[in-house]
């Protein structure tokens, strides 16, 4: 019972993990839309090595800009 509870929790914490990451690539305004179809189709493919890599490589949350965003 106990590590069905864990593995659930696992899960649970991957795909919440997953989704913000998709969230993030359609909210980034310095991402063209043909690299999100990339990203997303690598994280679909590969789930665990692309998500891995898209947090990696993705950029510092200082350096991203968003869509919506106001610069001043």
């Amino acid at each position: 019972m106990f590590l069905q509870i864990v593995a659930i929790l696992c899960v649970g914490v991957w795909i919440a993990t997953w989704v913000g990451a998709i969230w993030d690539m359609n909210r980034r305004a310095d991402m063209s839309g043909m690299q999100m179809v990339i990203w997303i189709a690598v994280i679909v493919i590969f789930p665990l090595v692309g998500l891995l890599a898209y947090m990696i490589f993705r950029p510092s949350p200082d350096k991203i800009r968003y869509k919506g965003e106001n610069i001043e």
